[in-house]
């Protein structure tokens, strides 16, 4: 199982998923060259999301959901 298709197993168990999740549940490092080489096979919504990082400083992250 390839990263690509490992990543669409993953989003079809969830609603939505960041990078950091994604990477923590499948280990995958480069998850947008991951969902890039999805995106050939099914419509990956990408949002973009406020949250707060380590620091407690507000950032955007990418969230991917499928549609």
């Amino acid at each position: 199982m390839n990263n690509s298709e490992r990543l669409l197993k993953y989003l079809k168990s969830r609603k939505s998923a960041t990078s950091a999740q994604i990477y923590a549940a499948t280990g995958i490092w480069r998850v947008s060259s991951a969902v890039l080489y999805a995106r050939n096979k099914v419509k990956i919504i990408t949002t973009m999301i406020e949250t707060k990082n380590r620091h407690g400083e507000t950032v955007r992250v990418a969230s991917y959901s499928l549609k």
